[in-house]
């Protein structure tokens, strides 16, 4: 396999630009397909270019669609109330709808 479909250091090699990145790195990046990504542009949730037909993407698009996407830590406290919640459920037989 050649470094340009691993999404490695060589990122940006097939558009002539190194600090773009393309639909098939993006994909690559986040372990879906192209068509994952291609849904992605049309609803608006990742920012890109378009130079003639090929679509490109900047690293502070990337950045700006990875914060996008952050989920913040619950405290702890509050992950144990919900693992003894359900371990009191399935320990008197009951369940939650």
């Amino acid at each position: 396999m050649d470094s340009n479909t691993t999404g490695g250091s060589d990122r940006g090699t097939r558009t002539g630009r190194p600090d773009l990145i393309t639909e098939h790195d993006v994909a690559v990046r986040y372990h879906v397909t192209i068509h994952s990504v291609r849904r992605w542009r049309r609803a608006g949730r990742i920012t890109f270019l378009k130079i003639g037909k090929q679509v490109l993407f900047r690293p502070r698009d990337i950045d700006r669609f990875e914060t996008a996407h952050e989920v913040a830590p619950q405290p702890l406290s509050r992950v144990l109330h919900r693992a003894r919640g359900s371990a009191t459920m399935i320990a008197s037989g009951t369940k939650e709808d």
